[in-house]
């Protein structure tokens, strides 16, 4: 099968890798073509110009904040929880792209963070997986490349109430490598808010948080984070001011049974099905 991919970062990442597993290894003659979210004046050209003479692409992926684009793709697989019962639409945010997913060799390394996410992990509660938190610093930690709104004004309020060290590039350890598991796994929270808001739009940030056995205290619309996780496996500071924010920082240096609370519930919901994917590819392709 001849499968062409249009708007995907050159460089290797997992879930361009992940992509390219269940496309190639798709049985059939077809030729097809998909879409990811990062496109160039050229390629929206393209595409539109195709899609006037009804010759859309087969796909559009994206792990980004982006709307469906059935102008230019049949198909869609993203973030989107309003498209539910949409045949041509497939839920698969960009926290599921880097599961350690059961029957597929040859997985590649997630070298940002580390490791896969294993789902085992995110069906148990922190504490049934990280039991001795001795040695963990009593505060948060933060990956991030900016401090733009909301991201600063959470992180000064975050250092002043818990204290947070900050990883990437706006820091002093700009330029640095490691690994954000090891690094995640020394804290008791990480500060992990999302960039912005999009129907059902939730990243990878909550679930490596969570894994690495951090508390997650994240940005995110409620609705949008209990279509996969449990509320109160988190620490959700959306939609609340400062006087709020400080309010439910220091219940976490205080209250006791808040905490445990957060350490005793699983991240995730239900174990998601990697099938799920294939099937959409196979009925749609």
């Amino acid at each position: 099968m001849s499968v062409t991919y249009i708007g995907f970062w050159k460089d290797f990442k997992p879930e361009n890798w992940l992509i390219h597993r269940f496309f190639e290894n798709i049985s059939t003659g077809n030729k097809l073509t998909v879409v990811g979210p990062f496109l160039t004046k050229k390629d929206h050209l393209y595409l539109r110009l195709n899609a006037l003479f009804n010759k859309k692409a087969d796909f559009f992926v994206t792990g980004e904040n982006e709307n469906v684009r059935f102008d230019i793709a049949r198909c869609q697989i993203g973030f989107w929880k309003s498209y539910s019962g949409n045949q041509y639409v497939l839920r698969f945010p960009n926290w599921m792209w880097h599961i350690d997913w059961e029957g597929l060799d040859e997985q590649p390394e997630y070298l940002r963070y580390g490791r896969r996410l294993s789902l085992d992990r995110l069906l148990n509660p922190i504490r049934s997986t990280y039991e001795d938190r001795s040695k963990r610093v009593k505060k948060a930690v933060i990956f991030t490349s900016h401090l733009r709104e909301p991201r600063g004004r959470l992180y000064e309020i975050v250092n002043n109430i818990l204290g947070c060290d900050g990883f990437g590039s706006v820091f002093s350890n700009a330029g640095m490598s490691f690994e954000k598991y090891n690094i995640l796994e020394g804290y008791n929270y990480c500060l992990c808010p999302e960039n912005s808001i999009g129907d059902g739009y939730i990243t990878e940030k909550i679930p490596e948080a969570f894994y690495a056995g951090c508390i997650p205290i994240t940005w995110c619309r409620p609705e949008d984070l209990l279509v996969d996780f449990n509320e109160n496996a988190v620490v959700n500071l959306y939609g609340l001011d400062d006087s709020a924010i400080e309010s439910v920082l220091r219940r976490l240096l205080n209250d006791k049974e808040y905490v445990e609370d957060k350490l005793n519930t699983p991240l995730l919901k239900r174990k998601p099905n990697i099938n799920d994917l294939k099937e959409f590819i196979e009925v749609n392709k």
